[in-house]
C-alpha cells in the first residue's frame, strides 16, 4: 500500500515539473537565450573524463536534430554557437545538479556523472518545448 502512494506522489511531482528528473528548486531570471539549431549548441572543451568524450551530448543533439548526428564544430564561433560548459562541483550531491541558462549560455555544475546526465536530459527537454 505504501508503494502505491508513493509512486502516485512520484507521478503526481513528475507532472508538475517543468523537466524531468526535476530539480531541487527552481529559479527564473529575466532576459533570453534563443538559437534555432540544437547544432548550435556548442559543448566547450574539459579535462574532466565524465564529458571529454561527449557520447551522451551527441546523443541529446542528435534526438534534438530529428536523429540526424550534428557535424562537430572545429572551434567556437560567438555569433554562430551557443556555449555550453560543464563541470563537477564538489559540494552537489551524487545525481544532482544546477543549471543556469542565461544570455552568455548554459552552464551546467553536476555531482557526478548521473548529475550530468540528468542535467543534458533537463536542458533537451527545455530546449524542445521551447
Amino acid at each position: 500500500m505504501l508503494f502505491k502512494y508513493a509512486a502516485a506522489l512520484l507521478l503526481l511531482l513528475a507532472a508538475t515539473a517543468r523537466v524531468f528528473p526535476p530539480p531541487l528548486t527552481e529559479n527564473y531570471s529575466e532576459g533570453t537565450l534563443a538559437f534555432g539549431n540544437p547544432c548550435n549548441l556548442f559543448h566547450m572543451p574539459s579535462d574532466n573524463p565524465i564529458i571529454t568524450e561527449g557520447y551522451y551530448f551527441n546523443k541529446i543533439l542528435k534526438r534534438l536534430n530529428k536523429n540526424l548526428a550534428c557535424n562537430k564544430p572545429e572551434a567556437f564561433l560567438e555569433k554562430q554557437h551557443v556555449k555550453l560548459t560543464a563541470a563537477p562541483k564538489t559540494t552537489l550531491k551524487p545525481e544532482s545538479y544546477e543549471l543556469t541558462i542565461n544570455e552568455q549560455g548554459i552552464n551546467i555544475a553536476f555531482g557526478d556523472y548521473s548529475g550530468y546526465v540528468y542535467a543534458l536530459e533537463s536542458l533537451s527537454q527545455i530546449i524542445k518545448d521551447g
